[in-house]
């Protein structure tokens, strides 16, 4: 993996640890994770090696998820 983040879930997300998601900002895709673990407020997830493009993310960012 190429580092952590963590991000704001809710249960209607539906996320579940394993599942691999695409982050998108502005409307370009920025990276794909792996969710590890999960609760009602936050998910942690690995960064997948060489997924994260040329936007960054920095603490704080909005992001969106594709699922």
């Amino acid at each position: 993996a190429d580092g952590l983040i963590v991000l704001n879930s809710t249960p209607e997300l539906g996320l579940v640890e394993g599942q691999t998601i695409i982050l998108v900002k502005d409307l370009k895709s920025v990276g794909k994770v792996q969710i590890q673990s999960v609760t009602d407020t936050y998910a942690v997830a690995n960064i997948l090696p060489g997924t994260m493009g040329s936007t960054k993310v920095d603490s704080g960012s909005t992001v969106q998820l594709l699922l």
